[in-house]
C-alpha cells in the first residue's frame, strides 16, 4: 500500500492508496493505477501558513472503493506530508499492519 497524493489532468488532487496495474499476460508491462479509497482534496481556508483542506469521496455516486485509471489521465503522482496522510488514514480507517508491510486492514470508508 503506498499513500498518494494523484492530480489528475482535470486539476482534480486525490489522495489514495495507489497501485500500478499491470498486463495479465507478463506482468511486466504497466497499463495504469488502481486507486483505492480515492478522496479529492480542496482547500478551504489559508491562513497565513496553515491550510485547511477538505475530502471529498472522488465518486460518490458508486459503492466501488478500487478504480481503474490509465496512465493518461495523471499527471503526477506524489508522496503527501506526513499530518495530511495521518487525516487521511483517519478519515479512511487505514492502519499498518503490526509488520508494517502496509495491508488495508480496515476498508470501510466513514459515511458522513
Amino acid at each position: 500500500m503506498s499513500v498518494s497524493i494523484v492530480t489528475l489532468i482535470n486539476g482534480d488532487h486525490i489522495i489514495c492508496d495507489l497501485q500500478e496495474m499491470f498486463d495479465d499476460e507478463e506482468k511486466t508491462r504497466g497499463i495504469g493505477f488502481a486507486f483505492k479509497l480515492p478522496y479529492v482534496m480542496t482547500t478551504e481556508d489559508v491562513d497565513g501558513q496553515d491550510v485547511a483542506v477538505r475530502f471529498d469521496v472522488w465518486n460518490p455516486y458508486s459503492v466501488d472503493k478500487l478504480y481503474q485509471v490509465p496512465y493518461e489521465r495523471v499527471v503526477c503522482v506524489s508522496a503527501p506530508q506526513p499530518d495530511l496522510e495521518n487525516l487521511y488514514r483517519e478519515k479512511t480507517g487505514l492502519v499498518r499492519s503490526p509488520d508494517d508491510s502496509g495491508d488495508l486492514l480496515h476498508p470501510e470508508v466513514l459515511r458522513g
